[in-house]
């Protein structure tokens, strides 16, 4: 499946489930579970998924439907230009 048919899956399932920053969520989340840059995802929209990164993905989505935090997610926090990793398993 392409990553923009990904990402455009989960961002409706996201808006349907009241998530206002969807379409960056989705991206986030995309790029944790293939572990490239959203820079990337958004220049290779037309490449492929595998089926384990997409179904990690799918867990995620999931999960930030019901409201889970993205930081809770990815075990990351941006905080202006610096960038936490939680070492804490949630």
């Amino acid at each position: 499946m392409k990553l923009e048919v990904v990402i455009n899956n989960a961002c409706q399932k996201l808006k349907k489930n009241n998530i206002k920053s969807a379409l960056l969520d989705s991206e986030i989340l995309l790029s944790e579970a293939i572990n490239k840059s959203r820079e990337f995802i958004i220049l290779n929209l037309k490449n492929d998924i595998n089926e384990k990164d997409y179904h990690y993905y799918q867990d995620m989505i999931n999960q930030r439907s019901k409201g889970k935090p993205i930081a809770y997610l990815t075990k990351k926090k941006f905080f202006g230009k610096m960038n936490f990793i939680s070492t804490i398993k949630f």
